[in-house]
């Protein structure tokens, strides 16, 4: 090679050298931005995590507190517990409640990135979601039979307000429960055993089926039978001429019907019903401190009609928060029909395992404490409001949803 090729090629070379250098130069920034695009990328998931986190958290906060507003507390949470993540310098948040058992929420927050700025990307946007919903409650209403075909049928035009309870229905037949149109049942939950049911539209929180149905959750609160002797009062009570009120102190009530519409007081403790009891249409009907004792499956208390009742189970003694119940021991099953009430008060647990009970139209009440075990139960034009016994399980689990 000449001295003249020797220069040429190291000319060349140092020319090659000085464009890879710019070459290099001109990717770097690219190579860079990829590079930190990535760190800036995996940061902004850790900050989803962190933001569904504290969406989550607001969730099911805002469902354990049942005497504030859930959304405003969903809010507040989320609010607090994102504040805490510096790199996040934007957020918006929204929350909504379907029903009073669930609440709905997003959120978008804003992540500043650190490499991804040379780009001209200074932000990422994050959205999150979820939602959570309340399980648990009371069992305010148990229906026990395991094998009749609807065993819990609501009929349109019922309305139940009792969001801190549950109905439990131990039916496994098909249909295990039939539920139709033009109600609203508003409950904790309604667990149902069986996996088939005809659903025809209305509005029944928290329905869930199949759902495991433990066994009778009052059973163990049931004293013994007590003992039935001789009838106390027996055949017609006539209103009293000078208006007041019929009298009855606790014993046995053999056949007994209350004429006309009076005023009927139960006193304080336990009444012992044997045969039929029939009370009329337009009566009043106070039982205060008191208990009803079926002596048997022919037993019952018939409301003929819209009465206005005041029932109210003991609140201390052997029969704490019992106001009905008949004998353990009974067998078979027969049909109970609770006719119309208008603008009653009952409290206290009905606990009549062996009965097929209807409540028919026209039928409402509120209740500060209340349960009921039957074997089936039919719900026609009722109107309920209605909280648990003040010693059921009242325990409410907030879960996530989604």
């Amino acid at each position: 090679m000449t001295e003249l090729d020797t220069a040429m090629l190291g000319k060349f070379l140092q020319q090659r050298a000085g464009n890879t250098m710019v070459m290099f130069a001109l990717f770097l920034t690219p190579m860079a931005g990829v590079a930190g695009g990535a760190i800036d990328y995996n940061r902004a998931q850790s900050m989803k995590q962190a933001a569904q986190a504290a969406l989550d958290a607001g969730l099911l906060g805002s469902l354990a507190q049942s005497d504030a507003d859930p959304v405003l507390i969903a809010q507040q949470l989320f609010e607090q517990t994102i504040a805490h993540e510096a790199t996040i310098t934007a957020q918006s948040s929204a929350f909504l409640q379907p029903t009073p058992n669930t609440i709905d929420g997003s959120a978008t927050v804003t992540v500043e990135t650190t490499f991804l700025k040379i780009m001209g990307i200074k932000e990422i946007p994050v959205t999150v979601q979820g939602a959570a919903m309340v399980e648990g409650g009371a069992p305010c209403i148990h229906v026990k039979d395991e094998a009749r075909s609807q065993a819990l049928l609501v009929n349109s035009g019922a309305t139940i307000d009792a969001p801190d309870c549950t109905i439990e229905v131990a039916s496994v037949a098909n249909p295990a429960a039939i539920l139709n149109a033009g109600s609203s049942v508003a409950v904790s939950k309604i667990c149902i055993a069986g996996s088939q049911i005809i659903h025809n539209g209305g509005t029944y929180d928290g329905l869930t089926y199949p759902c495991p149905v433990g066994s009778d959750p009052y059973q163990s609160q049931i004293p013994a039978n007590p003992l039935v002797g001789a009838c106390d009062n027996s055949g017609t009570f006539d209103p009293p001429n000078d208006g007041s009120a019929i009298s009855l102190a606790p014993g046995v009530h053999c056949n007994v019907t209350f004429n006309g519409s009076p005023r009927i007081v139960f006193e304080q403790g336990l009444h012992i019903i044997q045969g039929r009891m029939i009370v009329n249409s337009g009566a009043t009907v106070e039982a205060d401190q008191v208990s009803f004792f079926m002596a048997d499956l022919n037993s019952e208390i018939r409301f003929n009609g819209p009465v206005s009742l005041d029932l109210r189970a003991p609140t201390t003694g052997t029969y704490t928060d019992i106001l009905m119940f008949e004998p353990q021991a009974a067998s078979g099953s027969v049909d109970y029909i609770f006719n119309g009430t208008d603008g009653s008060t009952i409290e206290g647990l009905i606990y009549l395992p062996n009965r097929n009970v209807t409540y028919n139209s026209t039928n409402r009440f509120a209740s500060v404490r209340f349960g009921a075990v039957v074997n089936s139960l039919i719900i026609n034009a009722v109107e309920w409001h209605f909280k648990p016994l003040a010693g059921a399980s009242n325990v409410k689990i907030p879960r996530l949803s989604m």
